[in-house]
């Protein structure tokens, strides 16, 4: 089982081009990356014996925090998903915390586990570092990627209670 989430408000760097800009910056009206700072591009887990997909590449886009959220209750179905999950999320956010080298636009972070073992835990990667720009302080970072950290942190947290 696996979720591909797209961190940040804006997906385009500094030195994009009017037309990237004006092209990203219009699917982002379409998509959660405004509203939660991150969107899903593609998920596929086990529920039962029903293999459920999710993304705009399958027809499945989900478009608000309510959807988002019922992806996340079904993908992290169990007590030990959710806190794993929550978990690697701090982690990442520990790591980004410190790091004040780049800035990450259009970059991922990927949850995973194996829904074959008895006791799965999720692991979460940040991936997709094409776009990463260097900075010189945290304040050059205009990604968006700590409001899509803050928010996902939220949504988890109400997961796990």
């Amino acid at each position: 089982s696996f979720v591909d989430v797209k961190m940040g408000t804006r997906t385009w760097g500094p030195n994009a081009s009017p037309e990237k800009v004006r092209s990203q910056a219009s699917k982002a009206k379409l998509r959660t990356t405004g509203l939660l700072g991150f969107y899903i591009v593609s998920g596929k887990y086990r529920s039962g014996e029903e293999i459920l997909h999710v993304g705009p590449d399958v027809g499945k886009e989900l478009k608000d925090r309510a959807e988002v959220r019922r992806f996340f209750q079904g993908f992290l179905h169990t007590e030990s998903l959710r806190k794993s999950a929550q978990k690697g999320l701090q982690s990442v956010r520990s790591w980004w915390q410190e790091q004040d080298r780049y800035a990450f636009y259009a970059s991922s972070l990927f949850f995973s586990y194996d829904h074959c073992l008895e006791s799965p835990t999720c692991k979460v990667k940040m991936i997709d570092f094409t776009h990463a720009e260097a900075i010189t302080d945290k304040s050059e970072d205009l990604s968006g990627y700590r409001f899509g950290l803050d928010q996902l942190e939220m949504m988890f947290a109400s997961l796990v209670q």
